[in-house]
């Protein structure tokens, strides 16, 4: 689930193992993050706060 809020510290687990809620400038700010420094090539994270 997406939430409004500001950024928070984000967990990276395997699909199925992080909690259910993260906020949207969390996602935004580890899109960023996993971009610039190339981690998470054809993989699929799962994150949440």
């Amino acid at each position: 689930m997406l939430l409004d809020g500001p950024a928070a510290p984000i967990t990276s687990e395997p699909v199925g193992q992080t909690e259910p809620r993260v906020t949207r400038s969390s996602v935004a700010a580890f899109m960023l993050d996993a971009a610039e420094a190339g981690t998470f090539i054809r993989q699929a994270p799962a994150v949440s706060n």
